[in-house]
């Protein structure tokens, strides 16, 4: 619409001005009001020119479109055999133990030895005793309750022989931490021969209640990562 007032107001300023003689003064009130009319529509054009539409209220929303393709949430971890053993957000460490594997099933953490594939490594747990012998009821520091820790620790130095190991049960905290006063310690539970120690210490511990694992150990190593999305 914009447009076609523009060509008509062209129209209207291209009409030629007349040229009046002496005997054609009559004619100079028309000729003003001609000249009024072009200074009119050329503030009229200058006004056109300078309109800026008001936008109007904005239209529905479109459909929405296909949903893209889901990216990697974590990653899975597998032995060499394709046992899955749960899930780790974090690199592989440069000790001898496995960075720390959530496993859904356990609800809880655990680590591999990268030697010879046994749980934990590197060192073993701790158990408590409130006796001086390392007999009785264990207990774990708070810590147990959210990891697994082996009966046995895994072999942290070599060699590593097929067959050096005992086998090993599995064990976690449970229940609110108490402040208790232990007596003796040991790194196996029950006890092994020479492997109990005394010290009086004080502190927050937790009892400890065996579990078992929904896979085979020792793992097969190496151990492989997969991204998974589910």
């Amino acid at each position: 619409m914009k447009k076609t007032v523009l060509v008509l107001i062209g129209l209207v300023l291209c009409i030629p001005v007349i040229a009046f003689g002496a005997e054609g003064q009559p004619f100079q009130q028309l000729q003003n009001e001609i000249n009024q009319i072009n200074t009119q529509l050329q503030s009229l054009t200058t006004q056109l020119q300078n309109i800026q539409l008001k936008p109007g209220p904005q239209g529905p929303a479109g459909p929405q479109g296909p949903a893209g393709p889901a990216g990697p949430t974590w990653i899975e971890v597998y032995d060499a055999n394709d046992q899955f053993l749960g899930y780790t957000l974090s690199l592989p460490q440069s000790l001898p133990i496995t960075s720390p594997i959530y496993n859904p099933k356990l609800e809880k953490f655990i680590t591999f030895s990268i030697f010879v594939g046994m749980v934990g490594g590197g060192g073993g747990s701790t158990f408590w005793y409130a006796t001086e012998d390392c007999s009785g009821e264990a207990h774990s520091l708070p810590y147990g309750s959210y990891q697994i820790m082996p009966s046995v620790p895994a072999p942290s130095t070599p060699p590593f022989l097929p067959g050096c190991c005992p086998p090993q049960s599995f064990y976690v905290g449970e229940g609110q931490p108490q402040f208790l006063t232990m007596l003796s310690f040991s790194y196996s539970y029950p006890a092994l021969p020479g492997d109990c120690s005394r010290g009086s210490n004080p502190f927050y511990y937790v009892p400890v209640t065996q579990v078992s694992l929904p896979f085979t150990t020792p793992v097969a190593l190496p151990l492989k990562y997969k991204f998974g999305t589910n």
